[in-house]
């Protein structure tokens, strides 16, 4: 029996001779199950390893993301503006967008949403929102990420707007 490894992948190969007492054929099957197995658990570590990596890119983007089907129901998300989304951060899932978010931006979501579906063509729009006597700037992107749903990015651009003000006076 040769094993070998090429990617992850562990390969083995086996020559049976006639001297053998046990019939061939159960030799065969149980390595060739073996190998699959072996195959199996490989590819679930990759697909772990890959999870972590892709689970860390997210953490270090500073945006809010909402995957959001087409009747307006929120699938996944990840929330960095903890202020924003504070006493509902946890229920997020499965909420509609139009009990999130205020009655002008879901409305806009749900209008660029339909547009995203339709016609894969990415929308992007900026919003502003008055809390506790604070204005704050976003950006929203969307874009498609199945048949059905898309990816909402929100990014605060708070400062950088607040920024060309007064570079303006």
């Amino acid at each position: 029996m040769f094993i070998t490894v090429i990617n992850d992948v562990l390969y083995s190969e086996l020559n049976i001779g006639i001297s053998f007492i046990i019939p061939a054929g159960l030799i065969f099957f149980f390595l060739s199950e073996f190998t699959i197995n072996l195959k199996f658990v490989r590819a679930e570590e990759r697909l772990k390893k890959s999870e972590e990596k892709t689970k860390v890119l997210l953490n270090t983007i500073p945006d809010s993301m909402f995957q959001i089907n087409s009747k307006g129901i929120i699938l996944d998300y990840k929330v960095s503006d903890s202020y924003l989304f504070s006493k509902i951060q946890d229920k997020l899932l499965g909420m509609d967008v139009k009990a999130v978010f205020s009655k002008k931006l879901s409305k806009a979501i749900i209008n660029k949403s339909k547009i995203v579906v339709n016609s894969s063509t990415p929308q992007a729009f900026n919003h502003k929102l008055n809390l506790d006597g604070e204005e704050y700037y976003y950006e929203i992107r969307m874009v498609k990420s199945s048949e059905t749903s898309i990816l909402s990015i929100i990014r605060n651009i708070t400062e950088s707007k607040r920024a060309e003000e007064q570079a303006r006076i």
